[in-house]
């Protein structure tokens, strides 16, 4: 057991934090690790808030801390919006593993460098951390070279002569960054992983403690980020009028203004790292990957008949196909019992049990974001799955209704 650091992993919602602890106890991590559940009335408050929170529990407590932020209900990776992309398996370096347990390795492996401190990371973006040589003492964000669209889906950072965070831009237009990058096409994409200095940490929870800035996003419906209303405060050319308009309410802008003028003095250096930026973000991304990292092995805690028939670029990851089931190519097929089905090529399947011991199959194209407005409505909202008494049934209802 390795005991010179907490690992924590923030979940979105209570049951997503019961159902996390019951999967953490079936990796036989050799850390210590634990849940922290960002609120307990049903609504995210935003990963700037988790990160508080982790703050308010842990602070003191360990001098080492790495916190691995769920990433709200991901939606565009529905397979995974129950428990986490960060439970999704994968081959890597030979051995069947999680991502989340390769996102922790390469944080942990940082943590060997610093004597105090947190290291926080996204659930669903890989850092390769080998061989990284960098001092410790400072605040530091970790980025990589993209072109200027991949960079638009993202935060960007810009560093001064100095290396410090000059501008931090989040999921701005091409065009936009183009202006920053003074004609260059490419830009320092955010990886979602940061350093917090010690000092910075004890600041942070000051905050929290003398505000109680945690109670207020809770009861309010408002929300934290981490990126935007924390990190951007350590740029060098951040302005307090303008990163107070981002406020909702006056309530939060005056929480905000106060985290402002705590943070302002501390700096944030900007750290290259110059490999590919692998993000699981969109169905298509997380299939890419897994094809990526784990060669020709994309089938994980799963059964497949003799009689069935499944393509080599399809991701089965704890389901089960039965008699003579067919998987066409780049399919993700996840937590499902299926038989004698045939899933077209390009499809995700994935399976809930319900509460009251019902079944849904949700069966979408794995290029669809559920993000995607129809009308004034986000796709994930639209009702368009079966519940039935078994999986197969769901999904035969859903085929029989598919136009």
């Amino acid at each position: 057991m390795k005991n010179d650091v907490l690992v924590v992993l923030t979940t979105s919602n209570p049951e997503q934090d019961s159902l996390d602890k019951r999967l953490l106890q079936n990796l036989n991590l050799p850390y210590h690790i634990t849940t922290v559940c960002d609120n307990d009335c049903n609504k995210s408050i935003g990963s700037g808030g988790a990160f508080l929170q982790v703050l308010c529990h842990y602070y003191g407590k360990y001098k080492k801390l790495i916190v691995i932020n769920s990433g709200g209900y991901s939606k565009r990776v529905i397979n995974y919006s129950i428990k986490g992309k960060g439970f999704a398996h994968l081959n890597y370096n030979g051995e069947e593993t999680t991502l989340l347990e390769c996102i922790i390795e390469n944080a942990y492996r940082l943590s060997h460098h610093f004597q105090e401190g947190a290291v926080v990371c996204c659930s669903d973006i890989l850092v390769q951390t080998e061989n990284i040589s960098i001092c410790f003492d400072e605040n530091i964000g970790f980025c990589v070279p993209a072109d200027l669209k991949a960079a638009s889906r993202h935060g960007v950072m810009f560093e001064d002569e100095s290396g410090y965070l000059q501008h931090y831009l989040h999921k701005k237009s091409p065009r936009e960054l183009r202006a920053f990058t003074k004609g260059a096409e490419t830009a320092l994409l955010d990886t979602g992983m940061v350093y917090f200095c010690k000092e910075t940490l004890k600041i942070l929870y000051s905050f929290s403690c003398k505000t109680d800035i945690i109670n207020y996003l809770k009861d309010s419906t408002e929300q934290l980020c981490l990126y935007e209303d924390i990190i951007s405060i350590f740029s060098t050319q951040s302005d307090k009028n303008d990163y107070l308009e981002k406020a909702c309410s006056s309530d939060l802008k005056i929480l905000k203004s106060e985290m402002y003028d705590a943070l302002k003095h501390f700096r944030l250096q900007v750290f290259t790292i110059n490999r590919e930026f692998i993000h699981f973000g969109t169905m298509r991304e997380l299939i890419s990957n897994i094809q990526l990292i784990s060669g020709s092995q994309h089938v994980f805690h799963s059964f497949l008949s003799k009689q069935s028939k499944c393509a080599g670029s399809a991701v089965l990851d704890n389901a089960c196909l039965s008699g003579k089931s067919e998987v066409g190519e780049n399919c993700l097929i996840t937590d499902v019992v299926l038989s004698d089905v045939c899933v077209d090529r390009d499809t995700s399947v994935c399976g809930v049990k319900l509460k009251d011991g019902g079944f849904v199959c949700i069966v979408t194209s794995v290029f669809e974001n559920p993000k995607d407005m129809v009308g004034s409505q986000q796709i994930w909202n639209i009702p368009r799955f079966y519940k039935a008494e078994s999986f197969e049934s769901s999904y035969r209802d859903f085929l029989k209704q598919k136009p």
